[in-house]
């Protein structure tokens, strides 16, 4: 399948959706079972690789807490990485015993139960810019070795 001038894909199980994030001129893709298995994994890895990044980012912008920040940052990639709870709770109780940010229990309105809210510490907002360094950099390797600036294919 070949799709032209398109805003770019998002590949999950077998399934291509246009997603907003990439652009590319033109992007080849082939199915087969042995492909997608590996793009899936590969996919996994990614998204796990970069949680901490993407939970310190986030809070530090403000406070949120867990669904909350479930749910921006499916907004903010345009449904391109989408985290859960089996994934993003853990990742955050990994977070907070780091010490990269602390909880308080807060009440938004009257009858609903308390809410965990979420703050990066300190600590956390210098991990965070350290990380971000490192990802810039990362990125930039990678993308020179993919040659994405020059928008060369194979």
């Amino acid at each position: 399948m070949t799709i032209s001038q398109s805003k770019g894909l998002y590949i999950h199980n077998h399934t291509i959706y246009l997603c907003s994030i990439c652009t590319y001129n033109e992007y080849v893709y082939c199915v087969s079972d042995k492909t997608s298995k590996h793009v899936d994994n590969w996919i996994r890895q990614l998204k796990k690789g970069s949680m901490k990044l993407s939970i310190l980012s986030l809070l530090n912008g403000g406070d949120m807490y867990g669904y909350e920040l479930i749910r921006e940052m499916k907004t903010k990639t345009e449904g391109c990485i989408s985290y859960n709870e089996s994934n993003t709770y853990p990742a955050l109780h990994s977070v907070e015993e780091e010490g990269l940010v602390t909880c308080y229990m807060k009440t938004n309105r009257e009858g609903l139960p308390p809410r965990k809210y979420y703050q990066i510490t300190e600590k956390g907002n210098r991990i965070l810019r350290n990380m971000l360094h490192e990802w810039r950099k990362y990125v930039i390797a990678i993308d020179g070795i993919l040659d994405i600036k020059n928008e060369k294919r194979p």
